[in-house]
């Protein structure tokens, strides 16, 4: 294992890598998965099951985006005070709580408050569990090891769509057996030891001068935040609407983490290989091409299956790529505060998906759905080639690692 001091210099590209823990720190982080693989359909499925519509569906994902956003906000102040280690086991253990609440408290109005504490939960978790994750990856493996981090984690969120095809969505059951799931893995976190760095309180300010040094990649971010909320929490209704059984639906919401899985790590050696702003430019760019086709899919036939798994692939590498450069841009405290910012962007885009998409779908029916995604990755391309990168600012902000 690597100690404290090794980890504060996480540029160094010749120190060995530590990949026990980074093992620990990727099954942690697929507690959010797995969780959020089964809850996020399941809540759609009941919902629609009970006859609301798409806003409404929208909107309850929407509460779980502004969970993200204040979840942004507290994250840095836990990782200070409590450290990455501690912080992340935290957010585990109230994510398996709440999934269990799911089961046990009546839809709709309850699950508002449900979901926003969700994302509290579920940003700790991600803020501590990534920021460590990044620190201990050498330079020049971060692109693989993010890649194989995103890639396992999607393959635990394929569980969740697993889960309801076998034991449905409506029973205590499946709430039960996948709360229990999520709640041991926080089990290796116990393992890591003094392997993540201690960090000092994060200033609130930092989040501020964060969003002035990466602009380019909090934009990627905030989109790929609109993305991802309209699919997780609107995909299952779109395939019902397209004339799917709700067992087929949830095979082919199961798709998606699938392609993430298979691909995500092609994606990191690419990231490693090759400039990051084309690369993130180019992935946007067939995403859009790939969204406006989505209507054209037969989603009862062959070719929907390796056209979802490379769909979710693309759009998922433009998170991937984005936090390989992040790693690349920040240290220490700087990194805290920029990644707790890379989620309160993700938190307003996916707010402002869930409930932009589920109202274009009532006003456009299902084809609401792939104008949402077109658009999204069309202003995701433009925004990667026209905003600046700052690399003096982000110079500057690493300088300043030791909070006053």
């Amino acid at each position: 294992m690597a100690d404290d001091a090794e980890i504060a210099s996480p540029r160094d590209a010749s120190k060995e890598t530590p990949w026990p823990a980074i093992g620990a720190l990727v099954l942690t982080l697929g507690a959010f998965s797995v969780g959020g693989g089964f809850l996020f359909p399941a809540s759609a499925f009941r919902l629609d099951q009970l006859g609301y519509s798409p806003t409404i569906i929208g909107a309850v994902g929407s509460a779980g985006a502004l969970g993200y956003m204040a979840g942004s906000l507290l994250a840095p102040l836990v990782a200070g005070r409590l450290g990455l280690r501690v912080g992340a086991t935290l957010g585990i253990l109230v994510t398996a709580a709440l999934i269990l609440a799911f089961a046990l408290v009546p839809p709709v109005l309850a699950w508002y408050p449900l979901r926003f504490v969700h994302g509290v939960a579920n940003t700790v978790l991600f803020v501590c569990g990534e920021t460590a994750i990044i620190t201990v990856a050498p330079a020049a493996m971060r692109g693989r090891i993010v890649g194989l981090y995103t890639a396992v984690n999607s393959l635990f969120f394929a569980l969740g769509p697993g889960v309801i095809g076998l034991f449905g969505f409506a029973s205590l059951a499946p709430y039960a057996l996948v709360a229990a799931a999520v709640g041991l893995l926080a089990v290796p976190m116990t393992r890591l030891g003094s392997v993540t760095p201690e960090l000092a309180p994060v200033p609130w300010r930092r989040l501020a001068i964060a969003v002035g040094t990466i602009p380019s990649l909090l934009a990627v971010v905030a989109i790929w935040g609109w993305l991802d909320g309209s699919m997780i929490n609107l995909f299952a209704v779109y395939a019902i609407k397209r004339g799917v059984s709700v067992p087929e639906a949830a095979f082919l919401f199961s798709l998606g983490p699938i392609g993430n899985t298979l691909l995500q790590f092609p994606i990191g050696w690419l990231a490693d290989h090759l400039p990051r702003r084309m690369l993130l430019a180019g992935l946007a760019a067939t995403g859009c091409v790939m969204a406006m086709l989505l209507p054209l899919i037969d989603f009862g036939g062959t070719l929907v299956v390796p056209f979802l798994v490379l769909f979710s692939a693309v759009g998922f590498g433009t998170f991937t790529v984005a936090l390989v450069a992040l790693g690349d841009a920040l240290t220490g405290t700087a990194l805290v505060a920029a990644n707790a910012a890379f989620g309160l962007c993700w938190g307003v885009g996916s707010f402002a998906g869930s409930a932009g998409t589920g109202g274009l779908m009532d006003i456009l029916g299902p084809a609401g759905f792939p104008l949402a995604l077109a658009a999204g990755f069309l202003v995701q391309s433009v925004a990667v080639l026209v905003l600046p990168q700052q690399p003096a600012a982000s110079a500057k902000m690493n300088a300043q690692e030791t909070p006053p």
